[in-house]
């Protein structure tokens, strides 16, 4: 496939149905001839700030709710075995 199209948008959001939507969308595209991406575009990945706020959040949300962890490993796995994701891109 020569024809590559680019789609931004939120694939590990912490729930099933945006990931499998996401999943369902790039199936399309595929299937009408294209080669479709995910852009893993990070914004504020890069701030130590927003890393220390999002382990802490997750430290008590994984506390106070184990199946939230099992969950998002789950997603994640699933992610990175059938979504095809570029590099990670930050600004």
């Amino acid at each position: 496939m020569d024809k590559k199209i680019a789609i931004v948008t939120w694939y590990t959001n912490g729930n099933h149905g945006g990931t499998l939507q996401a999943y369902a969308l790039q199936k399309i595209v595929n299937s009408f001839g294209y080669n479709a991406e995910f852009i893993n575009y990070c914004p504020h990945r890069k701030c130590i700030k927003y890393k220390i706020k999002r382990f802490l959040k997750d430290l008590i949300i994984y506390s106070v709710k184990p199946k939230v962890a099992k969950t998002r490993k789950a997603i994640y796995q699933f992610v990175k075995n059938e979504l095809d994701v570029s590099k990670a891109y930050y600004l």
